[in-house]
């Protein structure tokens, strides 16, 4: 649950978040996890200035109590365009899978610590009827990053640990271009991120998901509509890991509404790229996916 209250000096936001996990399973045995989070923040407003401060008190049954605050800074320099900057701390607990999980290749480890980490990002986002865009710098300075690693060449087990800091700079662009064909909207979306850390400062040949780091990924979207019931996306990524390997990969999507149904037709790497998102676990060759959905 959350809530705001506006005053002469500005919006407080509060909020509370609690939940229980509870798993039963042969290999991760019987774990309970409670986890409540409570966050204040105020913002105050200057003119065309603005600055949020604000922290968060988080509590893991079976980790630490950890607070962490954050700020935000915000400028409205025109209707069109507004520069902003934040930076703050966060947290991740281990999951039971890094904990507690094991097969003949991975072993967890129940002495694992929390991730946690500083970031900062400085951008500049620019909003009108036709084109949106922004553009982001950031950086991440991490401790005790979960990783998989082997403690030489020849074991055979990945044994979850906390590696050392790591320590991450990038950019982040976006934008989307509307136009009208024969009165429908058209849309036109270019993404690009660039990442760069120190994490193959590690043993590269000893590390799980150091060879999964994302160097530069570049994905554009084109959804269409050129009959009255029948609308279509495009979308194209490319993507380079740190290590050299890339890949392409295109999908793409029909749907058609008849009154209270709509059909889509979903193609998935359309021309079977081979290509991997996490760990070593290769992602599924071209398919296609037929939905159907009836409103009333």
């Amino acid at each position: 649950t959350n809530a705001s209250y506006a005053s002469n000096i500005g919006i407080t936001g509060f909020g509370l978040d609690f939940s229980r996990f509870s798993i039963q399973s042969n290999n991760l045995g019987e774990r309970v996890r409670t986890m409540a989070n409570v966050f204040l923040e105020h913002r105050f407003k200057l003119g065309s200035f603005d600055i949020t401060p604000g922290i968060a008190a988080t509590y893991f049954s079976d980790f630490k109590f950890n607070i962490f605050p954050g700020l935000d800074i915000g400028i409205q320099v025109s209707d069109k365009v507004r520069v902003y900057g934040n930076v703050g701390y966060t947290f991740r607990a281990p999951t039971f899978t890094d904990l507690y999980y094991s097969d003949p290749a991975t072993s967890g480890n129940s002495n694992l610590e929390p991730e946690k980490a500083f970031a900062q990002e400085i951008g500049v986002k620019y909003s009108d009827n036709k084109f949106s865009g922004s553009l982001a710098f950031f950086n991440r300075d991490s401790e005790d990053l979960i990783d998989y690693v082997r403690p030489n060449s020849d074991a055979s087990i990945f044994t979850a640990a906390n590696i050392a800091e790591v320590s991450t700079q990038g950019v982040e662009f976006e934008s989307a271009y509307k136009f009208k064909m024969k009165n429908y909207n058209q849309i036109l979306t270019f993404g690009y991120a660039y990442l760069n850390d120190d994490i193959l400062d590690q043993d590269k040949e000893l590390s799980r998901y150091s060879l999964n780091t994302l160097k530069h990924q570049f994905i554009t979207r084109f959804t269409s509509q050129i009959f009255k019931s029948v609308r279509q996306n495009i979308i194209y990524k490319h993507a380079e890991r740190t290590v050299g390997t890339s890949y392409n990969v295109w999908d793409a999507s029909l749907i058609v509404d008849f009154n209270k149904f709509k059909f889509a037709l979903t193609a998935n790497n359309i021309f079977n790229a081979e290509y991997i998102e996490s760990g070593f676990v290769p992602m599924p060759n071209s398919n296609v996916l037929l939905g159907l959905r009836y409103g009333f």
